[in-house]
């Protein structure tokens, strides 16, 4: 993967910049690009699999595409697959018009809870999420 990434970067390097990224590095070819890494998928299927590590590949890899916030949530979602792209495809519906695009990681507002909440035996990943999303909200709101 890391040969992949290498390869991706010098090709890129051999086109002159003249945007904050560049020019005619059109949505479909980064995603084009993105597709073709060998990357793990996540399925919140396996109790066994630790999302953490999903996560830290993920960020390596898009750090290294340099990709913004809002670009890392929608790449990040291509490898979401089974119960964890249901519940991304019901979390995008139930986001409210007009809502600021959504970025990578948690808010500052609810690492605290979520920690905490971690150390509770009967959580999973799904009520997890569904905990911190209830509680960022929340926290927003006010």
């Amino acid at each position: 993967m890391l040969a992949q990434i290498v390869a991706s970067q010098d090709q890129r390097s051999n086109v002159t910049p003249t945007s904050s990224y560049q020019q005619g590095d059109s949505t479909s070819s980064r995603v084009n690009r993105f597709l073709q890494l060998d990357l793990p998928v996540f399925t919140g299927t396996n109790p066994e699999k630790d999302p953490q590590d999903f996560i830290d590949e993920m960020h390596k890899t898009l750090r290294v595409m340099r990709a913004t916030g809002t670009e890392v949530v929608e790449l990040a979602s291509y490898r979401l697959k089974e119960v964890a792209y249901s519940w991304f495809e019901l979390w995008e519906e139930s986001r409210e018009e007009g809502s600021p695009p959504a970025r990578w990681g948690l808010s500052p507002l609810v690492i605290n809870e979520a920690a905490t909440t971690a150390l509770n035996s009967d959580m999973n990943y799904g009520k997890m999420v569904a905990f911190v999303q209830a509680i960022e909200t929340r926290k927003l709101r006010n």
